[in-house]
């Protein structure tokens, strides 16, 4: 008998046994059988990708749910890329997860996923935005909260997205959906952030410079900034947790020096401030001249404070 016979005779005895050992694998047995089987390939034609989709097709067959095939798999030492082909677990969480479903399978994917997920929940729950047509921010977030949960969404996304979005494009896509209408305010709260750090030092010439460059996103920051603190000083409430709006309710309700003119402009000021911070996809055309005039309002109301103080 030559090598060749030999070979051939080897081959189909191992084709044989292979044929007899795919139906009876389970999830119980599937890593030792396959452990078997893999010893089978070097005297057989089989491939590991034949032998992966012959599995995997077994293990559906017998009920079992994508996550309980997949971790079968991966028991039975498949490569995972190879495995999310026969058993997407990863487009399966993001379906999971953009349906609101918070209890996910347990799997080897698992803690990625559910941080990811119980981020995006939390981030939902803040902005109280549910969809990404026609949505409504919630009148009033934290904003420090809302800057963190969105960063650790951000970097948990892209790990994500980084290592299995050809798994799950358009799952990870309706994602994204979300971030880019979490993004212009958390920008804008960046900004306000870095303005906060010195209002009294924000200058009229340093507004007009952002006018004039159309850095307007950033002009408003600094803009209800310097409002902010102007009123806090004022009322003597410098050192106090409170907002624009409570300072120009306080302003409109028991400070008859500002003309009813003049606190028009200052409320104007806020609600582009929370335009910002209850930002839609649609964009503001900003009106430059309008801008400008803000400005030269707020720094009225600083020269005024400045006399009074005299």
């Amino acid at each position: 008998m030559n090598d060749s016979t030999l070979k051939n005779i080897l081959r189909t005895e191992a084709e044989k046994i292979y044929q007899g050992l795919i139906p009876s694998i389970n999830r119980n047995n599937c890593r030792d059988c396959v452990s078997f089987l893999k010893k089978l390939l070097n005297i057989s034609q089989i491939s590991q990708e034949r032998m992966l989709k012959e599995v995997s097709d077994n293990l559906f067959n017998q009920n079992n749910d994508i996550a309980m095939v997949f971790n079968s798999l991966i028991d039975a030492k498949f490569p995972e890329y190879s495995v999310l082909a026969a058993a997407n677990v990863a487009g399966y969480y993001m379906e999971l997860i953009l349906n609101n479903q918070q209890n996910l399978p347990k799997t080897l994917l698992y803690d990625d996923f559910a941080a990811m997920g119980n981020t995006f929940f939390t981030l939902k729950d803040i902005t109280g935005i549910q969809k990404t047509d026609n949505y409504i921010y919630q009148e009033n977030y934290n904003p420090q909260k809302f800057m963190d949960t969105y960063r650790t969404l951000q970097i948990l996304f892209k790990k994500l997205k980084n290592k299995y979005n050809s798994f799950a494009l358009e799952q990870f896509r309706n994602i994204e959906k979300y971030i880019k209408i979490w993004q212009e305010p958390y920008d804008y709260l960046i900004l306000e952030k870095s303005a906060d750090k010195s209002p009294a030092g924000i200058t009229k010439s340093l507004l007009e410079q952002k006018i004039q460059t159309g850095s307007y996103l950033e002009c408003i920051a600094l803009l209800s900034k310097k409002l902010e603190y102007l009123l806090k000083k004022k009322y003597n409430k410098l050192s106090e947790n409170i907002t624009l709006g409570e300072l120009l309710n306080e302003a409109g309700n028991n400070d008859k020096s500002i003309p009813n003119t003049v606190l028009g402009d200052l409320c104007r000021i806020n609600e582009l401030r929370i335009n910002k911070l209850h930002a839609t996809l649609k964009q503001i055309d900003y009106d430059r001249e309008k801008m400008m005039h803000y400005i030269s309002v707020v720094f009225d109301v600083e020269k005024k404070l400045t006399q009074e103080g005299k």
